[in-house]
């Protein structure tokens, strides 16, 4: 395993990086609460997924609720391949909107336990007024997917309800081991918070 912790998003881009360059293998997550999960892979299509003993997409609301864990990328092993899998992009949107619905039974939200599409805009009630609303908002996922991929969306929906750029920051700093890319996207943040 990676001695790293890494954030579910973080495992999430992992995932998707092996499937961009191809890979064949499995790549094995232990989460913060020790359950093991995986996916296979064969030639950059996910055929296989697993949380413990549930298989495929039954899996998915339960890797949803994982917040953190340490990888391992096994090369060549790709384990029980499922045949109803459906596309990448659509088992990881599953992925984040079951994290979503996770984060919301965790924060007392509402939440059903079947996974739902992403939602556009946020589905929060806050005690102050948000700093990034409506076009703001929109602008803040559109950078954030630009720079993090399909976990930005994720991300956005749980930080455009912070009221002032610093909190926008630090959240994003707990999420995200990238200094680099983060003090570019600083930048940018600020930007579109002070239009």
């Amino acid at each position: 395993m990676s001695d790293s912790v890494k954030t579910l998003p973080d495992i999430l881009r992992q995932l998707k990086m092996l499937c961009d360059q191809g890979a064949t293998g499995s790549l094995f997550i232990v989460s913060n609460q020790n359950h093991p999960f995986s996916f296979g892979i064969n030639k950059g299509r996910i055929v296989s997924v697993q949380y413990r003993i549930t298989f495929g997409m039954k899996a998915i609301p339960y890797i949803g609720a994982v917040q953190r864990g340490k990888t391992r990328f096994e090369n060549n092993n790709v384990g029980r391949t499922q045949n109803d899998l459906p596309s990448n992009k659509e088992i990881v949107q599953a992925i984040i909107a079951a994290h979503k619905e996770a984060a919301n039974a965790r924060s007392g939200s509402p939440s059903n336990r079947e996974p739902k599409p992403i939602a556009k805009g946020p589905q929060f009630s806050t005690s102050s007024p948000s700093l990034f609303r409506g076009e703001k908002r929109e602008q803040l996922e559109a950078i954030l997917i630009d720079a993090l991929g399909p976990m930005g969306s994720l991300l956005c929906d749980s930080i455009a309800q912070n009221s002032d750029v610093s909190s926008v920051m630090e959240q994003l700093y707990q999420e995200v081991n990238e200094p680099e890319l983060l003090d570019r996207l600083e930048g940018k943040i600020r930007k579109i918070a002070h239009a």
